[in-house]
């Protein structure tokens, strides 16, 4: 957008065009809600497993980790108030080891509870990034990690995480 400044120069008028910056763009729509002494937040915006990880790492503390059915029940009841439509799977702090069948969750919690679909993790042959069914029964799934997708941050971890370091080409963020 251009506007018009006038210079004066003896009583000769100019016009000169100005470059006005655009507004910022509006931050995206979330939803939130206290879990287990947790901030937890539903971000609108759409984005890849590492992009979304880097920007609840960079805005809160990390992509969330669920750690009881009642959490689990909690964000089902969360995703299903979202005002803001939101993607079939939301991501969620999920991670599977590369060369294994293990997962885990990036902030560092503990593992004890699980949602996957009759109670078998992907294997190593899925992707391994990991979400939350966004409808239904909330079941947890594996999605390719370049998709982009809405996703779950949480502002804190259990009394000892220590985040596991994740590096991409991009950036690289630890504990």
């Amino acid at each position: 957008m251009y506007m018009r400044i006038c210079i004066f120069k003896s009583n000769v008028v100019n016009q000169v065009p100005a470059v006005v910056s655009p507004p910022p763009p509006p931050q995206p729509p979330t939803v939130s809600l206290r879990l287990g002494g947790r901030e937890v937040t539903v971000v609108g915006e759409k984005l890849c497993w590492s992009d979304a990880l880097l920007y609840c790492r960079r805005h809160h503390w990390d992509l969330l980790s669920l750690r009881s059915q009642e959490e689990q029940s909690e964000v089902g009841g969360l995703l299903g108030r979202s005002s803001v439509p939101l993607t079939d799977y939301v991501w969620l702090g999920l991670r599977r080891y590369i060369m294994q069948d293990t997962w885990f969750w990036m902030s560092g919690d503990s593992m004890k509870f699980t949602k996957w679909p009759r109670n078998i993790a992907p294997l190593r042959i899925s992707s391994p990034c990991g979400g939350v069914d966004g409808g239904g029964l909330h079941l947890w799934g594996d999605r390719p990690c370049e998709e982009p997708l809405n996703f779950i941050c949480q502002s804190g971890a259990e009394l000892g995480a220590k985040r596991v370091y994740f590096h991409s080409s991009n950036t690289a963020t630890s504990h």
